[in-house]
C-alpha cells in the first residue's frame, strides 16, 4: 500500500516553491509514496514536468470574495474523497484552504514557512490581520512547521510564537554540479545578478558599483537576469549614468545556468531574504560570491568563510571585494572552491528530499 501525500499550491508557476517541489518529487525514490498536487490559480507552466514525474494533478478553481466558500466546498469533498495520508501546504492561499479544512478532515499538515518579512508585516493593518489570522489556523491545525532556514525558524519562532519544538529547518536545496574551474579575467570582469526587481533586493546599488567601478578605470559587465515592478527604473538609471554598454538586463529566462557559467562573479544587494536559491545556484556554479551582512547570508556563508558578506548598503565595501579579486587570484579562486563545497554539504537536493522524507514518515507512523 503506497501513502497518498497530498502537496498544495496556489499555481505552477516557473520558480520558487514550484521548481523545488518538482526537484523534491524527483529525488524520492521510496516507492511508498504517492504524490498529488492540488492547485487554484492559473498559472500551469510546470503541468507538464510534474505529469513527467508521474504526479497525480488536480485543480480546483478558485476567485476571491464569495468564491472562498465555493472553493472550501470543494476541497474538503475532494479531500475525503481521496483519503489522504498527509498533506503539505507551501504558501498563503493553500494554508488558508487547506487550514480551514482540517477542521472538518481530520489529516495531518506540514506547513513550510518561507518570509522573513513577518515583522514588517505585523506594522501594517492588512498584512498584519492576514497573518494573524495564517497563525491561528498554524497553531490549531499544523502538526509540523518547515523553515527554509534557522534565520526564518528563529523570526518565526520570535513573532509568530510558533513553539521551538514543533518547527524544524530543511534547507531548500538544488541540484549540485560538478566543480568547475575558475580563472576571473583581467580585461573586463563579468557579475551577474538575479532576482525579481523590487526596492529590496538592492540593484540600484549594484548599478552604483559599476559607476564607482568605471571611474577607477576598472571595466565589468553587469548582468541583471529578472523582472519586476522596478525595469523601467532600473533601465532609466543605467541610461542617466551612460552604462548601457556595460549593464544588460535579460528579462526572464529559464535557461540562468548557462549565464552563470559565463560570468566570473556573483553579487547581490538584497536587504531582505528567507534563503536566496539563486545564490545557492551560483556556489554551485563554483563563482565566488559578495552579498549584503544580512542574517541569512552569514547562515548560508558560514559567517563569511564560503563567500563575502559586507556591511548592509555598503556599496565601496562591494568595490574594495571586487578590487581584491583582482589583487589577488589565490582570494578568488579559494572563494570558489569554499562556496561550492559549501553548496555540496549542506544545499544539495538530495539531502532536502531525503529530509522531507523523514518527516513525513514518522508523522504518517503516529497516526
Amino acid at each position: 500500500m503506497k501513502y497518498k501525500i497530498l502537496h498544495t499550491l496556489p499555481d505552477l508557476h516557473i520558480g520558487g516553491v514550484s521548481n523545488l517541489l518538482l526537484l523534491i518529487i524527483a529525488e524520492f525514490n521510496d516507492d511508498i509514496f504517492e504524490h498529488h498536487i492540488c492547485y487554484f490559480g492559473s498559472d500551469e507552466a510546470l503541468i507538464c514536468k510534474f505529469q513527467g514525474l508521474n504526479v497525480h494533478i488536480h485543480k480546483i478553481e478558485h476567485s476571491s470574495n464569495w468564491g472562498w466558500f465555493k472553493t472550501l466546498f470543494h476541497f474538503n469533498q475532494f479531500v475525503k474523497i481521496h483519503n489522504f495520508d498527509l498533506i503539505h501546504s507551501h504558501l498563503m492561499l493553500d494554508r488558508y484552504i487547506t487550514g480551514i479544512c482540517s477542521f472538518f478532515n481530520k489529516v495531518p499538515i506540514v506547513t513550510t514557512v518561507h518570509t522573513t518579512n513577518i515583522p514588517s508585516d505585523h506594522k501594517k493593518i492588512i498584512p498584519a490581520l492576514k497573518l494573524k489570522f495564517e497563525d491561528f489556523l498554524g497553531k490549531n491545525t499544523t502538526t509540523k512547521f518547515i523553515a527554509i532556514s534557522e534565520t526564518v525558524k528563529s523570526i518565526a519562532i520570535k513573532y509568530r510564537k510558533i513553539p521551538e519544538n514543533n518547527i524544524l529547518t530543511i534547507y531548500s536545496g538544488i541540484k549540485i554540479l560538478p566543480p568547475k574551474s575558475r580563472m576571473l579575467s583581467k580585461e573586463k570582469i563579468k557579475m551577474i545578478s538575479v532576482g525579481r526587481f523590487i526596492e529590496s533586493k538592492g540593484f540600484l546599488d549594484l548599478i552604483e558599483v559599476v559607476r564607482l567601478l568605471r571611474e577607477k578605470n576598472i571595466l565589468v559587465n553587469l548582468t541583471l537576469v529578472g523582472q519586476g515592478p522596478m525595469d523601467s527604473i532600473l533601465k532609466k538609471k543605467v541610461m542617466e549614468l551612460q552604462l548601457d554598454n556595460q549593464v544588460f538586463f535579460t528579462g526572464f529566462i529559464q535557461n540562468v545556468g548557462e549565464y552563470l557559467n559565463q560570468s566570473d562573479i556573483y553579487v547581490t544587494a538584497t536587504k531582505e531574504e528567507g534563503f536566496s536559491i539563486a545564490t545557492v545556484e551560483a556556489l554551485s556554479h563554483s563563482l565566488p560570491v559578495i552579498t549584503y551582512d544580512i542574517p541569512i547570508f552569514n547562515e548560508l556563508s558560514n559567517n563569511g568563510s564560503s563567500f563575502v558578506t559586507v556591511p548592509l548598503s555598503a556599496i565601496d565595501e562591494i568595490v574594495n571585494k571586487l578590487i581584491s579579486f583582482l589583487e589577488d587570484e589565490v582570494v578568488y579562486q579559494s572563494f570558489s572552491r569554499n562556496g561550492y563545497l559549501r553548496a555540496k554539504q549542506y544545499f544539495n537536493i538530495q539531502n532536502t528530499a531525503k529530509s522531507y522524507l523523514k518527516l513525513y514518515k514518522e508523522i504518517i507512523s503516529k497516526q
